[in-house]
């Protein structure tokens, strides 16, 4: 898929939608308690499985996916505790700094002739160094760093105040997604711009260069936006705003939506935690990672990440294959056997078995030029009457 397609449907489209409908239909879920929850658990349940399956992904555009999937648990998680103001904030300024990642992958991307591959990156600081801005903006922004527009955002989720044991267990879920999301998200700025260049052909490196200014405004616009948005738009989407008449609050559930800031920040220490193990693991000891790799239970766990927890193998085993012979089955029966005699087959040999029975001898034996004939002639007698009546 195009980058810049990545970009449309991650940052505004498609994964946005469903999430956008959840929002509007708020008056159905204030009143039902059993709603909220599975929305809390599964909104908790996609962080993790999204930070997690980004941690061992070696391609960026796929990191920078996880990402979205992860991103999205968290909005979904505030709808589950009725933040539903906070959830639209962060589901807009996703659309900022997911676009500005997915951008400034692209134009790395275009840079170093086609190569997604994390492993096959480094060295790329100084000859992009305008890309390197941004994705680092774009980056911190996801990971939800100080005074960047994912902070004012995704710092109050993780500080909404849950008193449910759902709410609590989707919680200590997106605490560790956050953990997760600072150490891909800085892996991905260590392997790209920091390690050593480990392209095939050293000689490559000399040719990487920026894009066109075609391709850096847009960055150059998302950079800032990934900085200043978020401070701009917190009074209207966290004060309230002309939106929240479309949105439904249960008065029980005021308290529960509202975040809470003070004392110590959890989320902001898992966050600089996850910047010091990335920077601890892919660049400090990086070596003695790659042994520890090799040992079952590492391993083990590496391909149960990397296989996506076997979602893929299960979904086509059981509920493709189930699919495919129902669809088989349903094709032989309906399709062809029962449709095809109510249809097509079934009318034409009615139709000719009733002409071989119904039609005199003289008429089913005469040749097309003859019904030809008949046609042309009953429609000169239709002319001539229209004609003598006048119509």
């Amino acid at each position: 898929m195009p980058t810049p397609v990545s970009a449309l449907l991650h940052a505004a489209t498609l994964v946005t939608a469903g999430v956008y409908l959840l929002i509007r239909v708020s008056p159905l879920l204030e009143f039902s308690d059993t709603v909220l929850s599975c929305i809390r658990v599964l909104g908790g349940l996609t962080a993790i499985v999204g930070g997690s399956l980004g941690l061992v992904s070696n391609d960026m555009k796929k990191v920078i996916a996880y990402s979205t999937l992860s991103q999205l648990g968290y909005i979904t998680y505030a709808i589950g505790i009725s933040a539903y103001h906070i959830s639209l904030y962060h589901l807009v300024n996703h659309a900022f700094f997911k676009a500005l990642l997915f951008l400034s992958a692209g134009s790395i991307i275009h840079a170093i002739k086609d190569e997604q591959d994390l492993r096959r990156m480094g060295s790329l600081k100084k000859p992009l160094i305008f890309t390197y801005v941004c994705m680092t903006i774009g980056s911190i922004s996801l990971m939800g760093f100080p005074f960047t527009t994912g902070f004012y955002s995704k710092e109050p989720i993780l500080l909404v105040k849950y008193a449910s044991i759902t709410g609590g267990f989707g919680y200590i879920l997106c605490l560790t997604a956050a953990l997760f999301t600072a150490i891909y998200g800085a892996r991905a700025i260590f392997a790209v711009f920091f390690a050593p260049f480990s392209i095939s052909n050293k000689k490559s490196l000399s040719s990487v260069h920026e894009g066109t200014s075609p391709t850096l405004l847009p960055l150059a616009f998302l950079g800032v936006c990934g900085v200043i948005l978020g401070y701009g738009g917190s009074d209207y989407f966290l004060n309230g705003g002309p939106y929240t008449d479309s949105v439904f609050l249960n008065t029980v559930h005021q308290q529960r939506a509202t975040p809470y800031f003070g004392g110590a920040s959890l989320p902001l220490a898992l966050t600089f935690g996850g910047i010091v193990v990335a920077f601890v693991v892919y660049i400090l000891y990086y070596k003695p990672l790659i042994r520890l790799t090799y040992s079952k239970i590492f391993k083990g766990l590496y391909v149960l990440l990397s296989q996506r927890y076997f979602f893929d193998l299960i979904f086509n085993g059981a509920v493709s294959r189930a699919v495919l012979i129902a669809g088989s089955l349903t094709s032989k029966c309906l399709d062809k056997g029962f449709g095809e005699m109510l249809g097509p087959f079934g009318l034409h040999k009615k139709t000719t078995s009733l002409s071989l029975t119904a039609l005199p001898s003289f008429i089913r034996h005469q040749s097309p030029i003859f019904y030809g004939g008949l046609f042309i002639g009953g429609l000169f007698i239709s002319i001539f009457i229209c004609i003598v009546l006048d119509f």
